[in-house]
């Protein structure tokens, strides 16, 4: 037989969480809020502060080229540089030509007569003219032709092939004179040096 106890009070077991419990998880998030909270304006404010020092320093770039366009002058071609480009070149196409004509009496010195004698001799024609003197002078600078001809056209012919021969690259007359007598043949004369250069042995 059981007995029961109706006076004394029997308290019966909490199941859910506690009051001080619950305040404590409050006061726990309100403080992580807080700390989030906080942690995000540092951040609003740092970024702000970047953008006015970005904002600023742009403000100074454009003062500056502001600055630099007011003194900036565009550069002006001279009208005289096409004519000084030009006369360079021709002094250079001179110089290029005096080079060349060097090292021709070099190489002229080195071989002596013989290369322009033997040009004289493979390009003379078989007929219609002839040589009756060859003078060299100065070394061989200067080269003097008399001869005799009995047909125009050989004369020309005969130039023409002394002047492709490599005896005779780069080598010009300077004075022509022919004389017609009232029958042929004519006399000639061909030299490098002017009439008035030439010096007469």
């Amino acid at each position: 037989m059981q007995n029961l106890n109706l006076y004394q009070h029997q308290r019966r077991r909490q199941t859910g969480p506690r009051p001080r419990h619950m305040l404590q998880a409050l006061l726990v998030a309100f403080g992580l809020a807080l700390l989030h909270g906080g942690w995000q304006l540092w951040q609003v404010r740092d970024l702000q502060a970047q953008l006015q020092q970005a904002e600023a320093l742009a403000q100074s770039e454009e003062q500056l080229l502001a600055g630099e366009q007011a003194v900036f002058r565009e550069p002006q071609l001279d009208p005289q540089l096409p004519l000084q480009v030009a006369s360079a070149q021709e002094r250079n196409r001179q110089l290029q030509r005096l080079a060349d004509y060097l090292r021709l009496l070099a190489l002229q010195h080195q071989q002596g007569f013989a290369d322009p004698l033997v040009a004289l001799s493979e390009q003379h024609p078989e007929q219609g003219l002839w040589l009756t003197r060859i003078a060299f002078t100065d070394g061989g600078r200067h080269l003097r032709l008399e001869g005799r001809s009995s047909d125009q056209q050989a004369l020309p012919s005969y130039l023409q092939a002394l002047g492709q021969a490599p005896a005779f690259k780069g080598r010009q007359f300077a004075h022509f004179s022919a004389k017609r007598t009232a029958a042929e043949p004519f006399d000639f004369v061909l030299s490098s040096q002017a009439a008035d250069q030439e010096k007469q042995p």
